[in-house]
C-alpha cells in the first residue's frame, strides 16, 4: 500500500522518520556499493533533514511497517528507497509511475 504523508501532517515525526532512516539505511548498504560505514553515517543526518522538508513524501507499508518511500520536489524524484526485502517487488515501478500520473513528475 502506498500512503501520502504530506509535508505539513503530524505522521511526519520522529517515529516515522526513524523508520525510514533505517530503510534508507539498508537500502544503500544494499545497492550503493561505493559507500562505506563512515558516509553513511556522515550522510544519514543530511537524509534526515531531507525525509523531514521534501515537499512530497509517499511511503510503501507492509501492513503499519513502511518499507520503503520515494520523496519529490519541485516535479523531480528526488529519493526513491525500498528496504531490500522489498526489491525487485515492482514496488519502485509503481511508485515512480502514480509519481508520472499523479504528480505530474
Amino acid at each position: 500500500m502506498i500512503q501520502i504523508i504530506p509535508i505539513d501532517k503530524e505522521e511526519r515525526d520522529s517515529k516515522l522518520i526513524g523508520r525510514l532512516l533505517d530503510v534508507w539505511q539498508a537500502s544503500v548498504r544494499a545497492s550503493h556499493h561505493f559507500l562505506t560505514e563512515a558516509d553513511i553515517r556522515v550522510l544519514t543526518p543530511q537524509a534526515e533533514e531531507a525525509l523531514r522538508q521534501i515537499e512530497t513524501l509517499w511511503t510503501v507499508r507492509d501492513g503499519l511497517l513502511p518499507v520503503g518511500f520515494m520523496g519529490v520536489q519541485e516535479r523531480k524524484i528526488e529519493m526513491l528507497f525500498l528496504h531490500p526485502d522489498y526489491f525487485r517487488r515492482g514496488l519502485g515501478k509503481e511508485l515512480v509511475q502514480r509519481a508520472f500520473s499523479e504528480l505530474g513528475v
